[in-house]
């Protein structure tokens, strides 16, 4: 468009007739403080509005403008031309901001009209060329017929067309008289879990859109400044998943015929004065930022670190530029912890666990604090159910790794603040089970086998799945043999213990676990389950929650001790390495048990039966008299003499 016109009206003579002016009492004033009345006429002719501009009688009309742009090729000249009735301006019926003027009418006097239309509709010119065709307006249907050949693809973006289907070139389902054919095609994607993406593209004979302004319900957002000059073949409006009501529309995504884009966003999230203004800082590569950072604007979404879990702390908002505090504190229980999440003056609308985006979550607005559940407790813990007291809402974590999460309905706890409500502990076994891994449990038929057996220490009966690998030290001979446990129908679990008969001491059990794998010294090719005792288990492995190599530990019993400790940590075994450290193992306790059995018979000179003959030793009171004999057995003279060492 041109730059604003210098004034060419004369106080009391020549007025400047501006037709972009359309809203008001009806009524408009020329910077020369000429007073201009206007009057709009609806749907004359059919799919059309005009407005009639009309000076007060005696002055003429100096100069027309639209929006202070000045209209060239009307023969107005202030003292030479005298046109003193009207200017009269059609626009589409749906062109709800009158953006795009389509013909100009201009009288003299009661019988003299003359018609202008542009020279091109699309191009910044604002250049008009008289219809000499047209007399009078019984000849308008003939210009608007040639007029309208060029604006089938002149549409209203619906932004609230929100479910997968058409509408028309006004914005609406029912077609406008004037472009029936053009309709608009919409549908509706998932963007990044947390956005829904609208996709409005050209059909019903176009294939390209120009678009003069968007309507949500009954309201026009206007562009500014205008965009129908460019034509598009595709337009994607985002708004936010938990927007359920469709009420702020983010991001209006225009895809031009070249493949570029542009990006607009609203001016105001009031009810009044909105326009998309163009936003040269957004392009496709930071589209997501983008939303996230508009979503805290004009949603209040703000975001927190569900994996929080210290004792009490604050932390921004997680959306990148958003400065909103948050405050949380950390409470632990017998067997998890709960963390509060609080915002002042604000609202907790999205939710992320160290960077991952949760979904599922209906936080409503308003909800300032947010109560998360870790299990276990402490530094292992993982967030699987979430509180939101405002709406009384309960959340479960679909799974240990999903980002999904589902309402809680008929186990719904009662109390999030005791720490006393069975249900709280139970949801969240529901998704991390607890169990005793009973590693004295060999009972599996041959190599590569499995079978199963019931644990119900946590409450509810959990099917433990046993499988056996024989690793063999030669083609012929079977050296070791592991059995390894896991949650059949669970890819993760906590052991609440692990046991042969008796629990294994020194095996922490805070860690989140995969499996537990038994080693044992195997016997030959010939080997039978029943065969192996507690003496024949050599080394207990852990495999941690995690996606790599480095979650794994063994424990063993150096020098054949009750007490189990690390043997190795970190770095998986397998192969030699896993041969090397049970082999290790294995020498280590069958010397610990060679020098148990030599012990006894060195001490005490042959003697046998596992406890050493009784021995005669005088007592002999002070002052040197003998009273009797003691007789002791070699276990009490071995603590006698340590005792006295």
């Amino acid at each position: 468009m041109s730059a604003e016109q210098t004034p060419t009206c004369i106080r009391g003579r020549y007025v400047d007739i501006d037709i972009s002016k359309t809203e008001g009492n009806g009524s408009y004033t020329d910077s020369c403080q000429n007073h201009i009345n206007f009057h709009k006429d609806d749907n004359k002719p059919k799919g059309y509005k005009k407005y009639a501009h009309t000076p007060r009688t005696g002055y003429y009309i100096g100069n027309i403008s639209y929006n202070s742009n000045k209209q060239d090729g009307f023969p107005l000249n202030p003292g030479v031309s005298y046109y003193n009735k009207n200017v009269v301006v059609y626009y589409l019926r749906y062109d709800d901001d009158n953006v795009l003027p389509l013909l100009v009418v201009i009288t003299k006097n009661q019988k003299s009209y003359e018609y202008y239309k542009k020279d091109d509709y699309f191009l910044t010119s604002n250049q008009w060329t008289r219809e000499v065709g047209i007399r009078n307006d019984s000849k308008l249907s003939t210009a608007f017929s040639g007029i309208g050949k060029s604006l089938t693809t002149v549409i209203v973006l619906k932004i609230d067309q929100v479910t997968n289907g058409n509408y028309r070139a006004n914005g609406t389902e029912k077609p406008p008289e004037a472009n029936k054919d053009t309709q608009i095609t919409v549908e509706g994607s998932a963007y990044k879990d947390v956005y829904k993406k609208y996709k409005h593209t050209p059909s019903g004979g176009i294939n390209s859109l120009r678009i003069l302004s968007t309507k949500k319900g009954v309201t026009s957002i206007p562009f500014d400044p205008p965009v129908y000059g460019t034509e598009y073949s595709e337009a994607h409006v985002y708004y936010w998943n938990g927007d359920s009501s469709h009420k702020n529309p983010l991001l209006l995504e225009l895809k031009q015929t070249t493949s570029s884009y542009s990006y607009y966003t609203l001016s105001s999230i009031s009810t009044t004065d909105k326009k998309w203004k163009p936003k040269s800082d957004i392009e496709t590569s930071n589209i997501k930022d983008k939303l996230d950072r508009l979503n805290c604007e004009n949603n209040g979404a703000h975001v927190i670190d569900i994996s929080k879990k210290d004792t009490s702390g604050s932390y921004q908002c997680l959306t990148t530029g958003c400065t909103v505090s948050i405050t949380f504190v950390n409470h632990p229980y017998t067997y998890y912890s709960r963390t509060l999440h609080s915002v002042f003056d604000d609202s907790i609308r999205r939710f992320k666990d160290e960077g991952t985006e949760q979904t599922g979550i209906n936080s409503p607005e308003g909800t300032n604090q947010v109560y998360v559940f870790h299990y276990p407790k402490g530094p292992h813990g993982i967030p699987l159910l979430i509180y939101l007291p405002d709406s009384d809402k309960w959340y479960q974590r679909e799974s240990l790794t999903s980002t999904k999460w589902t309402e809680v309905s008929d186990k719904k706890p009662g109390n999030a603040f005791s720490g006393n409500d069975p249900k709280i502990p139970r949801l969240l076994r529901d998704i991390l089970p607890t169990v005793t891994i009973n590693v004295g449990d060999t009972k599996v038929g041959g190599d590569g086998q499995s079978t199963t057996y019931d644990d119900t220490s946590g409450g509810i009966t959990e099917k433990i799945t046993l499988t056996r690998h024989d690793v063999k030290v030669s083609n012929e001979k079977t050296g070791y043999t592991n059995f390894t446990h896991c949650v059949q129908g669970k890819p993760y679990f906590m052991a609440g213990d692990i046991k042969y008969n008796t629990s294994l001491s020194g095996i922490p059990l805070s860690f989140i676990l995969k499996s537990v794998i038994a080693y044992y010294s195997g016997k030959g090719p010939e080997l039978k389950v029943d065969d192996l005792s507690l003496d024949d288990l050599l080394m207990v492995g852990l495999e941690k929650r995690g996606s790599d190599q480095n979650d794994y530990v063994y424990y063993g019993r150096r020098n054949g001790g009750s007490n189990w400790i690390v043997v190795s940590e970190k770095t998986k075994l397998e192969s030699t390495s896993l041969t090397a450290k049970l082999k290790e193992l294995k020498d280590e306790f069958a010397k610990k048990l060679t020098e148990k059995k030599k012990l006894p018979q060195s001490k005490a000179n042959g003697l046998s039966g596992g406890e050493i003959a009784a021995i005669s030793v005088p007592t002999v009171l002070t002052g040197g008299g003998l009273v009797g004999i003691t007789i002791w057995k070699w276990p009490d003279i071995m603590s006698s003499l340590i005792t006295r060492l």
